[in-house]
């Protein structure tokens, strides 16, 4: 099989994971093969083409600045409002969820910091939570609400607060 075969497989195939539900929407990127978007047809959901304009809220009103670097993986969950600056790259991995009202800045202009945010594969983010330059989220990490992220957080752990700090880790992941 090429390289191409397994993708599409492997696209196809992941329709079925937990959360695809028959008639449920699900957002894909505007700009993308055909296979992206016949994948939640052929289990019945329905595919929403997102069409991420530059300082405008899409129809989930959330709103990024500088999408071109802005990498938006596969089943991600992005709460209503929530601001994205992706100046020096922002990575949204698969499944990752992000609450209402949070903001990423992968520039700070107070210190003068910047660098690339990466949320890792189904990590959580608490609604209200500021994820500061530079900042690497982990694997099934889980952040609460109202958190200030200015450090990296490891995989498989639950961290809160401002200064955000681990709180314990996560059994089983």
């Amino acid at each position: 099989m090429c390289s191409f075969q397994f993708w599409y497989i492997s696209i196809t195939s992941s329709t079925f994971a937990p959360g695809y539900q028959k008639g449920a929407e699900v957002i894909v990127p505007s700009f993308t093969f055909i296979a992206t978007a016949n994948a939640p047809l052929f289990v019945g959901a329905k595919p929403v083409f997102a069409d991420i304009e530059e300082r405008k809220l899409i129809k989930y009103n959330w709103v990024v600045q500088y999408k071109k670097n802005l990498k938006l993986d596969h089943k991600t969950d992005i709460g209503a409002f929530t601001y994205i600056n992706a100046k020096n790259g922002v990575v949204i991995e698969d499944f990752v969820q992000i609450g209402s009202h949070c903001s990423l800045y992968s520039e700070s202009t107070i210190d003068n910091k910047a660098g690339q945010i990466k949320l890792k594969k189904n990590c959580k983010i608490g609604s209200h939570s500021l994820i500061m330059s530079g900042v690497t989220v982990g694997e099934n990490a889980v952040i609460g609400a109202f958190s200030f992220v200015n450090r990296n957080v490891p995989d498989n752990v639950v961290a809160a607060g401002v200064p955000v700090k681990v709180i314990k880790k996560l059994e089983g992941e």
